[in-house]
């Protein structure tokens, strides 16, 4: 039976990499070491970038969510931070709210995103706040329910063995979820909700990145969905195969 790696209580490695990176910095004129900051970043297979970057989303933390730090577990992803920093820039009461969520590793990158996706766009009366609101809520369900799943029945996700959750942090396309077994098999979960009022533009876009998913870093791709949105991605399908030459791996998910 497949098993998911636990997550343990504790910082996570990008947030030690980045605290070290951080007193490297702060400490430079002191360290006799030319090009500190490169040696640390080769010794630890990172770029000086994204070493820069963990110690941007740890200062982030730090200084905006301190409170929370020890809600950290060993496995709370780069990916997830990196969205809380982006909704905290366009709405701070928001990014609040979810933090906790966020830091613990309850709420993973793709419920960050969908309000990410929903602050950005143009808002304009009641019904269209209803609306946000709804697809708020049912984005956040879909999401839990999609790491649930994964959990519970890992290999309708191609997961056999023992398998962790991995970091995306490196990737310059990241799906939702990526997912690593024991035997080096790499699978990519892209989330996306979908209903009657999801524009063209929209499916287009979700499959268009599924697309290139399937071109990159993992052996598997799966894109999961609402279960009532299935007959709509569905009419997407042909188009995609003869698109790709490739099946869409579609993925329906219950929302209870």
């Amino acid at each position: 039976m497949a098993k998911r790696k636990e997550s343990k209580p504790g910082l996570p490695l990008w947030y030690d990499q980045g605290k070290a990176a951080q007193w490297q910095l702060e400490n430079s004129k002191e360290l006799s070491i030319a090009n500190h900051l490169a040696v640390y970043a080769e010794s630890n297979g990172l770029s000086v970038r994204m070493l820069k970057r963990y110690v941007a989303l740890k200062e982030f933390v730090d200084e905006n969510f301190h409170q929370h730090i020890g809600k950290f577990t060993d496995q709370t992803p780069y990916s997830s931070i990196e969205e809380l920093l982006k909704l905290h820039k366009l709405n701070p009461a928001k990014a609040a709210q979810i933090a906790e969520s966020v830091i613990s590793g309850q709420t993973i990158a793709a419920g960050v995103k969908h309000l990410i996706e929903l602050e950005t766009k143009d808002s304009g009366g009641r019904n269209v706040d209803n609306t946000r609101s709804e697809a708020r809520k049912a984005a956040f369900q879909l999401q839990h329910a999609v790491v649930n799943h994964v959990n519970k029945h890992p290999a309708d996700f191609g997961l056999s063995g023992t398998w962790k959750e991995i970091d995306l942090s490196g990737l310059s396309i990241k799906p939702d979820l990526g997912f690593e077994t024991a035997k080096g098999k790499r699978v990519a979960i892209e989330i996306r909700y979908f209903s009657m009022n999801s524009s063209t533009a929209f499916f287009h876009q979700a499959l268009t990145k599924y697309a290139w998913l399937q071109m990159g870093f993992f052996d598997e791709v799966y894109l999961a969905v609402n279960q009532d949105a299935v007959d709509l991605v569905g009419e997407y399908a042909d188009g995609f195969l003869d698109w790709t030459g490739k099946q869409l791996g579609l993925r329906p998910i219950r929302l209870d």
